[in-house]
């Protein structure tokens, strides 16, 4: 990765910026009913719910054809509860806000559904600090396809070697890197402060 040329540093929400992880929404909701479904987190990937980020599907729409796997009660919890922890995460602000006292470019890449964005836009003042934003639910397609960073890319004329993006996902930190973006996995946030700092980003 060479440091000196990145202006842009684009950031991934669920799991970078706000809370987001399933597994343990599942864990919690079994916890206090032990008749939940074990492992429901797994619809997330679903072509159903895919779909439903893609803004293809209302979560109405995808709410019904996920219960088919699951009864329609255990699936609303699992959304229910999903979308009350989507809140900031500490560590990922902190990191945002060490980035742009740096007068870098902060851009957004999001695979999110028009029903969870509207949790995410009461944080308007957060939204507000960003140069810019994608979200899969307006163009009709997710990451990893290739053609959501291409209109990142386009949309805000965006050089790929300029930019270095952060998700918390291997897939779609590898589509970026086939596309010629440096990339960091957000698996610890620890570990993404430290590569910013060898990276002389912060």
């Amino acid at each position: 990765m060479k440091s000196s040329l990145y202006k842009q540093v684009i950031f991934d929400l669920g799991g970078v910026l706000f809370y987001w992880n399933p597994k343990e929404v599942s864990r919690l909701l079994k916890e206090k009913d032990p008749d939940f479904p074990l492992h429901i987190e797994k619809i997330i990937y679903t072509q159903t719910w895919t779909d439903l980020d893609a803004g293809i599907l209302s979560l109405e729409e995808a709410v019904q054809q996920l219960s088919t796997w699951y009864p329609r009660q255990y699936i609303e919890r699992f959304v229910s509860l999903s979308l009350e922890k989507l809140v900031p995460l500490e560590k990922g602000i902190s990191l945002l806000k060490q980035v742009q006292a740096k007068e870098k470019q902060t851009f957004i890449l999001s695979n999110i559904s028009g029903e969870f964005f509207k949790k995410i836009s009461l944080y308007k003042s957060l939204l507000d600090s960003f140069d810019g934003a994608v979200f899969s639910y307006e163009i009709h397609t997710v990451k990893p396809h290739r053609k959501i960073y291409q209109f990142l890319l386009d949309k805000y004329f965006l050089k790929p070697e300029e930019c270095l993006f952060i998700d918390d996902s291997l897939a779609n930190v590898a589509t970026a890197q086939k596309m010629g973006i440096d990339a960091i996995v957000c698996q610890e946030h620890q570990h993404v402060h430290d590569e910013l700092l060898r990276l002389k980003i912060i």
